[in-house]
């Protein structure tokens, strides 16, 4: 272990030998000191050590390493000393009775390179052992050395191309290729896009979808969606019949619409029907999910009306949680349906309102009803359903 000398020769303020101080040697870096500094006026600011200094470092009285010397060790009555250690960084700090205040030495380096003046570092931090470079391989690299020559190279992890998840038959080159509706862009530093160049824009009524990777056709009343298959997409027209499943026979008038006003609407034909013939209203209610049923009746001339009313029931029992109502009743109604009151016996709160109700099991059914919380108390009275609400549209077909 190769190792150097440092000589020193201290004095105090006088000047005289400051014999007998205390010699710290440290390693660089270190901590629990502070480096005196100087303004540039010649007035230097001292600096500061503490007992607790770090790290001490390993030093002997003799060149073979063979005699450990004590860190810290006294200087001779002549304030004379040495030590040896390895090459590398040290500070020296000097305590004694005779010095005016505690002597911080940094940066003195030990180096037993004939050449001098080198300093071994790892990323710009000097190596702890200034007497040996010890270059170690890493992931991927190898390190390999001839004589005093050292050659370092990358190795490349071990790469394997897949196409669907099966391996290339070449392992070398991967070629990427753009089918038809797709661009493959080299964006460099290993960046690839694919992009699609299909010039598809996917429209309803003539707007631009939101989502314009799907197009859901979905069929309505009076519309099937037949043949969804190869592109190709057939939409045809399917007549529906409010009450029945009968289509009517010709002839056959489709009156346009009619808007429902309170409880009735009143349509004109376009044609005078007499009591010679017996002719059959049906209504579909426009852009509803589900048809309503509506009177129909025998016509004998060019006007009748049609009564917005549907199915009646009974009151059996009324309560109200939370702002929302509950009926039992001896008739079903279904969600979303409109129901009338009249005539409640007990919950008067309820005659002459009209409710469209959210849920419905059997004769039981909710619907959103602002009250105070009340029953549920037996009752009395009428239901009647009313088939939309005022200003609704329906489509009127007559025929035979």
């Amino acid at each position: 272990m190769p190792l150097s000398r440092y000589d020193i020769g201290l004095l105090d303020n006088v000047p005289r030998p400051a014999g007998g101080a205390s010699c710290y040697v440290y390693n660089q870096p270190t901590s629990g000191i502070t480096l005196p500094t100087e303004d540039g006026t010649g007035y230097t600011t001292p600096g500061s050590w503490s007992t607790s200094a770090s790290p001490l470092a390993t030093i002997y009285s003799d060149s073979l390493g063979a005699d450990p010397l004590p860190n810290p060790f006294l200087l001779d009555p002549n304030g004379n000393g040495w030590f040896y250690a390895v090459d590398g960084l040290y500070t020296i700090v000097f305590v004694g009775s005779t010095l005016a205040q505690i002597d911080i030495v940094a940066d003195q380096a030990l180096v037993t390179s004939s050449a001098g003046g080198v300093t071994l570092q790892a990323n710009g931090v000097a190596l702890s052992n200034q007497a040996l470079l010890n270059i170690v391989q890493g992931s991927n690299i190898t390190v390999a050395a001839n004589g005093g020559n050292i050659t370092i190279s990358g190795t490349a992890a071990a790469v394997q191309f897949k196409v669907n998840g099966t391996a290339a038959s070449s392992q070398t080159v991967q070629n990427l290729i753009a089918g038809t509706g797709t661009s493959i862009v080299d964006g460099g530093g290993g960046n690839i896009t694919f992009s699609s160049t299909s010039g598809t824009i996917e429209q309803v009524n003539g707007t631009p979808t939101s989502d314009q990777t799907v197009a859901n056709f979905i069929s309505g009343p009076g519309i099937a969606i037949t043949n969804p298959s190869g592109g190709i997409i057939t939409i045809v027209g399917t007549p529906v019949y409010m009450g029945s499943s009968t289509p009517l026979t010709a002839p056959s008038i489709q009156c346009g619409a009619a808007t429902l006003a309170a409880g009735t609407v009143t349509v004109t034909l376009p044609v005078a029907y007499t009591s010679s013939s017996t002719f059959v209203v049906q209504a579909t209610l426009v852009g509803a999910g589900a048809a309503y049923p509506v009177s129909a009746q025998t016509l004998t001339s060019t006007t009748f009306s049609l009564s917005a009313y549907g199915t009646s029931g009974q009151v059996a029992s009324v309560a109200v949680t939370s702002n929302e109502l509950t009926i039992v009743s001896n008739t079903n109604y279904a969600v979303g349906q409109q129901i009338s009151f009249s005539g409640v016996g007990t919950a008067t709160f309820l005659n002459g309102q009209t409710v469209t109700l959210d849920s419905a099991n059997g004769n039981t059914f909710t619907a959103p009803f602002t009250n105070a919380n009340y029953g549920p108390t037996a009752d009395t009275g009428s239901i009647i359903s009313i088939n939309n609400a005022s200003g609704s549209v329906y489509w009127i077909t007559v025929g035979n």
